[in-house]
């Protein structure tokens, strides 16, 4: 059995979107062509209409399902919806909220973020804000340069590969496959990420006990128990395939490794 010496610190390399701010009709006035930022993880979906309510939760979601109806000609919105743009040319209606209170709406299960409203001239509306799509990378999978979606940190697990992941107070709130909860840095922040030791199995063996940790910037693969060397579409392996490691026990996506 082995001792692991965990990770005592780790790098946070990206921030998540949450400031784009986006123009909002005012006296008719809308600008010619205001694009969002790269690099944020917001925007229109293909069709420039964000998609409706979430069918996993579609009574929680249910304030959602009338979002991307059109306002172009002055024509009002659904009862509860305001009307932005996304791209600087469309008028869509969303779900009004508060940027200065929360970066996410609520419920959060529907995958929204608040994004700040501007006037005409660039001048921030006080208070107003319009939910939109989160298309950030979620719990698991690679960012830098790809943000993570709202309230998930971009964190380096290796010199090539960087994972998105949860924050935490403690080792309870960290599931998924070995998972353990450590501070981000030398701040006060705690994340879960992938446990790892200084003297451990090394990639290819065994991390199946309960106290085997792989040797750092190593991820134990939950299903083969076995040790993968941290890996990325963008950094893909020497040998083998880049894929997707995921406990099947949780759902947690733990990164992506050589398999």
């Amino acid at each position: 059995m082995r001792n692991p010496m965990l990770l005592c610190s780790v790098l946070a390399l990206a921030a998540c979107p949450g400031s784009t701010e986006l123009p909002v009709k005012k006296d008719g006035l809308l600008p010619d062509a205001w694009q969002p930022p790269k690099g944020e993880g917001l925007g229109p979906t293909p069709d420039g209409v964000p998609p409706t309510a979430d069918k996993s939760a579609p009574n929680a979601c249910a304030a959602f399902a009338k979002e991307g109806a059109s306002c172009a000609g002055g024509q009002p919105c659904p009862s509860g919806l305001i009307a932005a743009m996304l791209d600087g040319k469309t008028c869509k209606c969303h779900v009004p909220c508060d940027p200065t209170k929360s970066k996410v709406c609520a419920p959060a299960e529907c995958g929204r973020v608040c994004v700040q409203l501007i006037d005409s001239s660039g001048k921030p509306l006080t208070g107003q804000g319009a939910c939109v799509v989160d298309t950030g990378a979620a719990e698991g999978e690679p960012c830098q340069p790809a943000a993570c979606k709202q309230g998930l940190y971009c964190v380096a697990h290796s010199s090539k590969a960087a994972f998105c992941r949860r924050s935490c107070s403690g080792p309870g709130d960290c599931t998924g496959y070995k998972m353990v909860c450590v501070a981000l840095g030398t701040g006060s922040t705690q994340v879960c990420v992938p446990g790892g030791a200084t003297v451990g199995p090394k990639q290819g063996e065994s991390c199946a006990g309960a106290n085997d940790y792989c040797l750092q910037e190593l991820l134990c693969d939950p299903q083969s128990k076995l040790c993968r060397g941290a890996c990325t579409p963008t950094a893909p392996c020497a040998s083998g395939s880049c894929s997707k490691l995921v406990d099947p026990a949780s759902g947690i996506t733990i990164g992506y490794g050589c398999t």
